[in-house]
Order: C-alpha cells, then structure tokens, then sequence
C-alpha cells in the first residue's frame, strides 16, 4: 500500500466511512448526550442581592438583570460575570468612562443578554423523541450504506 504522496491509500474495510454506526453505537451515543445535558449545573440559581454600595442606577440595572430571561437559566458563574459587570458599571459612573473600559463592558454584557434556552431543556427527566429527525437520521443511514455498498 502506498503512503501520503504516492497517490495511492489502502481500501477501507467496510463500516469505518464517516457516518457508518451500529444501532448500538447509536444508542450509546444517544445515551451519553442525554446523560452529559443532565450533568450540567442547576440552572435558575437566584440572583445574589445587589451591592449596597454601588450607585442607585447600576442597583436598578442589577434588578433589572435578575427580572430579565437571564434569570431563568443563570448559573453561579452568569451571576458572578454580572457582579463583575455591575462595579464596573459602577466605577464608570464614579470615575468616567473611557472607551477601552466601555468597550469591554459591553463586551462582558453581551454575554449576559444571550439566554441559553437550551439549558431549560435539561430538566425535564425524560427527553422528547422528534419523530421527524429520526426518520430522517435512519433515511441518511440507509442512503449511506446503499453508497458504502455500492463502492464496494
């Protein structure tokens, strides 16, 4: 058999062509997608009260946030980002804004506004079968395997 630039590559045995599982290979793929969106962390955590400290507005922005979709699916790290996001708002009203600093708050922002949806999804225990995507996954396997049969 030849190598990398010989222009000639071993033949491939049957079943290795991407896209090529058993139903079984399948089924424990299944499975350990289901058990990985279980695995996450508890999502809806409750916001933390805002920072007696920080400016009325930036106090009304942190409620603001917590009355917002984001609430629904925060984990500690979102509630964290925003605590980070909040004194900066807060030493921006304080002490001036600079582009740099504006620039990378809203950054930080943008994230915070991005509800992740899907994460609501992985609580319901057991998971809905979309009966369309799985004609469709086993309509793709036949094509493919009546185009691996006949290259053969």
């Amino acid at each position: 058999m030849g190598g990398p630039g010989s222009g000639r590559w071993p033949k491939k045995a049957p079943g290795t062509h991407l896209g090529a599982r058993s139903k079984a290979q399948q089924e424990r793929d299944r499975a350990e997608l289901q058990k990985s969106r279980r695995d996450h962390a508890p999502v809806g955590v409750p916001q933390p009260e805002p920072n007696k400290d920080w400016l009325p507005l930036v106090q009304a922005w942190w409620r603001a946030l917590g009355a917002s979709d984001i609430a629904k699916v925060a984990q500690p790290a979102d509630w964290m980002t925003a605590w980070i996001a909040a004194d900066v708002l807060d030493q921006m009203y304080e002490h001036g804004f600079t582009a740099g600093l504006f620039h990378e708050w809203t950054s930080i922002v943008s994230t915070l506004h991005a509800p992740r949806f899907d994460l609501l999804e992985q609580t319901s225990a057991e998971p809905e079968v979309d009966e369309d995507e799985e004609a469709a996954e086993a309509h793709m396997d036949g094509l493919m395997l009546r185009l691996v049969e006949g290259n053969e």
